[in-house]
């Protein structure tokens, strides 16, 4: 994830300009979490209903950056889940296009420092030689801060990487990052480094601050508005387990503080998940549901045998015990009516 960018209240981390990076949505629950598609709800909507949208991107650096997104602008391709590009390491100079890739505009290659050999960009490298490598002892990525040459793309020269061709002239990219040795063209990503993420994001440098306690960038609107936890974005999500942080696929920030990424929330949602993975607090404000369970116990009667039995629960919304009646349909928190509790 070359660059990435922050996200709102509810919302979360910055997308990598080379990287898609979670945003998240604000929800009418912003201290609710993000809340997952249940009864049918569709996942858009709950999703919209209960998670803080993270706008880090990897890989989705022309992905379009939400108001409360935090992208990244690293070497990512135009769409926030798009896969790595097809790159063919030996591929003819005049057979790549004059500027750059399917991931980026520019006007110059990379001289990977990993293999020796030469690609439009890191993606495309990782294509080959990462996702498309059988060996496992060879397969690697490109370390984007290591890039010591480039090929200008005009004229063919290798040079130390720079703003401009140091012979004919050849701007190589609109924007240019010395420290990620990041080329683009395309200014409407609003690319910005973060020293401390350490990488290029997207977005706006004015709509995103650096979380130290999370270690990672956010939406202005999440400044004082959401809960910490350290390094919360240098984890793998729950549900793909691939690595956060600098992640092409855009990331949600939970009430709870937890990430994952987006697209595996709204899969989860979609097969009736509405607690976070870690932690299991619930994503959104579930009353209007456990009022319907509160229904459905008064119109299922139990066996006599199971009248009076009571049974000790600890619930994972208020983290309380309690003793709860003991019925098929649902143990309830007497603390807080959730019916988000285990039995102990």
């Amino acid at each position: 994830m070359d660059s990435s960018s922050p996200s709102t209240a509810a919302d979360a981390p910055a997308a990598a300009a080379d990287a898609a990076q979670p945003a998240e949505p604000a929800a009418a629950a912003a201290t609710d979490a993000a809340q997952p598609a249940v009864d049918a709800q569709p996942a858009d909507a709950a999703v919209a209903d209960a998670i803080f949208a993270l706008g880090l991107s990897d890989g989705m650096e022309e992905a379009e950056v939400l108001s409360n997104d935090l992208s990244s602008s690293s070497e990512a391709s135009s769409s926030s889940a798009d896969a790595p590009a097809d790159g063919a390491a030996d591929a003819p100079a005049d057979a790549l296009p004059t500027r750059g890739c399917e991931h980026y505009r520019r006007g110059c290659r990379l001289r990977a420092p990993c293999c020796g050999e030469v690609f439009a960009c890191r993606f495309c490298h990782d294509a080959v030689k990462f996702d498309g490598e059988r060996d496992e002892k060879k397969r690697h990525r490109l370390p984007r801060h290591l890039v010591r040459a480039v090929v200008c793309t005009a004229c063919g020269l290798e040079q130390p990487p720079g703003r401009a061709c140091v012979v004919c002239a050849n701007v190589f990219g609109e924007y240019f990052c010395p420290i990620c040795v990041l080329y683009d063209d395309d200014l409407s990503k609003k690319q910005f480094h973060c020293d401390k993420c350490g990488i290029c994001r997207v977005g706006g440098a004015e709509n995103f601050f650096h979380c130290d306690t999370c270690a990672a960038c956010y939406s202005t609107d999440l400044r004082d508005n959401h809960r910490c936890i350290p390094n919360a974005m240098k984890s793998a999500c729950p549900i793909c387990q691939n690595y956060l942080f600098d992640s092409r696929e855009a990331p949600q920030v939970l009430k709870c503080g937890h990430t994952l990424h987006r697209s595996c929330l709204e899969e989860y949602s979609k097969h009736g998940g509405y607690t976070c993975p870690q932690c299991n607090i619930s994503l959104w404000d579930m009353r209007h549901h456990w009022e319907i369970l509160d229904l459905e116990v008064a119109r299922t009667p139990m066996p006599p045998e199971y009248v009076n039995q009571v049974v000790n629960v600890l619930c994972n919304d208020c983290h309380k015990e309690s003793a709860a009646n003991f019925h098929v349909v649902g143990l309830k928190c007497l603390e807080c009516g959730s019916y988000n509790t285990r039995r102990l």
